[in-house]
């Protein structure tokens, strides 16, 4: 390329063989602009190399029709399958909504979908591939490109009439001049007026200066550190009016703002690993409210780019695991650290709390350790307490439960152990003593619901006592009557003592009151039976 201007002229190519399938059979040197080929050219593989196809339709076509051919030749036996071709598309770029699609026979390239816009996207870049043995065999690529034309489907639109600003113009001249509507027939002057409109002002909302701040901080900064110092300005300049900042949306409330300076300043509990960091940037709605009546917001955005510190130490996955206590297979644990590099990986591994007794922990390749016992293990639940470090040695100490199963090679369950590690042989003895003693249970049961009722007599036997009356089977009075002075009881309340008290037990009872004896001696019977 010649050139009759001082200036400096550089050199590419583009197409297959450069930049599409096959890259880098051809190169250019920038400078010079000297073509190389890299390796040598197969005829049967690629007999030509051609840069791009390219093709036009129209946008908002309907699906089916045809934008262009591509045509490719073999140059082996076009009598056998190995001449007969197929394609195919590839790829499409933009990829999505996919609107073209190709016959695989002749090689027509067509619209499939509606949806072509050529103001969204005017251009579309597809490879295509055609292969030999109807598309099973060799293959080669080759670049569409299809260009989409206007159509007519966008109406003309007027700009909207924008509005008053009295910051911009607070007064407007015009000149107002009245017409007949039909034209006389001598000229004559014509009447003109003037108007003057003043603009009123009104409260505008302030704004920030710029919209959207951003800022990178160190994650865990201290409370009270100074993050950024916010600008906004107020429209309303003649006003002189004070603006206020507010936070509108903190979500984890890691800020605070000075309401009148701006300054936005750290709460001390800034977290990179937190669930509201994403892609490492943290973002704040900010608001500025001035003073008039009625005052007016505007809101900015603050984003702020969470800078990584090593505070994070490595730790193991899973944090539990089963185990054989015979010739078992290393537990590999997978090594994971929230932080970033540096502060991530090579780690290191050791045993403490006297672990590295009993178990070995090495490391396997950058990000992953193996835990294996050191000797058998009897069955049950073993804590390991493994600590990592991190390529800055930070550690971190994690305890890791292992269970110890009865088997041998590797453990999929512990199927012959429960909890605490009881023995099967335990278990079945536990097991069989509890069936015998609901046998028992069931026996006793069944006894108590044969057992036949006694049933009690409906009259008293004779020597049956009740409160102080005896039964006697003799004749004649008995010792009731015969150790007690019965004059007594015709003495009535004359026989109490002179003295009553009810502080102490009486000294001197009353004698029981009887009925007098029968006069005829056969009648003692029925006195005694009654």
């Amino acid at each position: 390329i010649k050139s009759n201007k001082n200036v400096k002229i550089f050199y590419s190519i583009t197409g297959q063989g450069a930049d599409t399938p096959p890259v880098g059979v051809f190169t250019i040197e920038k400078e010079t602009g000297w073509m190389m080929v890299t390796v040598p050219l197969d005829r049967e593989k690629y007999a030509s190399y051609q840069e791009v196809f390219r093709g036009f339709v129209r946008e908002g076509v309907q699906p089916g029709t045809p934008v262009m051919n591509v045509t490719a030749t073999d140059e082996d036996d076009p009598t056998t399958a190995n001449a007969i071709l197929g394609y195919s598309i590839v790829k499409q770029t933009p990829e999505e909504p996919m609107l073209f699609t190709i016959n695989s026979v002749s090689g027509l390239i067509s619209v499939i979908a509606a949806g072509l816009d050529r103001e969204k996207v005017p251009e579309y870049t597809l490879i295509v591939k055609a292969a030999d043995m109807e598309g099973e065999g060799l293959s080669n690529t080759a670049t569409a490109v299809i260009q989409i034309t206007d159509a007519n489907d966008n109406a003309p639109v007027f700009d909207p009439i924008k509005g008053l600003d009295f910051e911009t113009r607070k007064q407007f001249v015009l000149q107002i001049t009245v017409e007949n509507e039909e034209p006389f027939s001598v000229p004559l002057p014509t009447s003109t007026a003037t108007v003057t409109i003043n603009v009123e002002d009104v409260n505008e909302a302030p704004f920030f200066v710029p919209a959207v701040s951003r800022e990178a901080v160190l994650e865990n900064l201290p409370r009270g550190d100074k993050i950024i110092a916010l600008v906004a300005q107020d429209p309303d300049k003649q006003q002189n009016q004070k603006l206020r900042y507010k936070i509108g949306n903190d979500p984890a409330k890691w800020v605070s703002v000075n309401g009148d300076t701006g300054i936005v300043t750290g709460n001390g509990n800034l977290d990179r690993e937190s669930e509201y960091v994403k892609n490492n940037t943290y973002t704040i709605i900010m608001m500025v409210i001035d003073d008039g009546i009625p005052f007016a917001t505007g809101t900015g955005t603050l984003v702020l780019q969470v800078l990584d510190i090593n505070d994070n130490g490595p730790v193991p996955s899973p944090r539990s695991f089963v185990m054989c206590s015979r010739n078992p297979e290393p537990q590999e644990l997978t090594i994971s650290d929230a932080d970033l590099p540096p502060n991530t990986d090579p780690y290191s591994v050791e045993l403490s709390h006297g672990s590295d007794l009993t178990w070995r922990a090495e490391m396997k390749g950058k990000a992953s350790m193996t835990l294996v016992p050191k000797e058998e293990l009897k069955v049950g639940d073993y804590n390991v307490y493994v600590r990592l470090y991190d390529a800055q040695r930070l550690a971190q100490l994690t305890v890791v439960n292992a269970t110890i199963c009865n088997c041998e090679g590797k453990a999929v369950s512990c199927s012959d152990k429960i909890i605490a590690g009881v023995d099967l042989p335990i278990i079945l003895v536990i097991l069989g003593s509890v069936l015998a003693l609901l046998v028992l249970i069931l026996l006793l049961l069944l006894f108590l619901k044969r057992k036949k009722v006694v049933k009690e007599p409906l009259l008293l036997p004779e020597d049956d006592t009740r409160d102080n009356i005896f039964y006697y089977g003799e004749e004649g009075g008995g010792e009731e009557d015969q150790d007690y002075d019965l004059s007594q009881l015709h003495r009535g309340l004359d026989a109490r003592p002179d003295v009553m008290r009810n502080d102490v037990v009486p000294t001197l009872m009353p004698a029981p009151h009887y009925r007098p004896r029968p006069s005829n001696p056969d009648e003692i019977g029925n006195f005694i039976g009654e």
